[in-house]
């Protein structure tokens, strides 16, 4: 979808890379509601992996001070999808 129109004096013609209806009127939202409309939309974060998914969740676990038969079944369940 794309968004044309002008905010703040400012004429603005883009693509929103989107075909969400409710995804686009969000970004539409964010240019008006923009000090500098025609500045690029936010970098998005890199997805977080699946190992670093792992190891925050073992890491969580050790906090939470499980004992260290659930903490082996856990390495051992997660550590063998690789």
């Amino acid at each position: 979808m794309w968004v044309e129109g002008t905010v703040n004096n400012t004429y603005i013609r883009r693509s929103l890379h989107t075909a969400s209806w409710e995804r686009a009127q969000g970004l539409a939202q964010e240019i008006e509601s923009a000090d500098d409309p025609k500045a690029p939309p936010p970098v998005k974060e890199a997805p977080t992996t699946l190992q670093q998914a792992v190891d925050e969740y073992l890491a969580d676990a050790t906090a939470r001070e499980l004992a260290d038969s659930t903490l082996a079944k856990l390495e051992t369940i997660f550590k063998s999808s690789f």
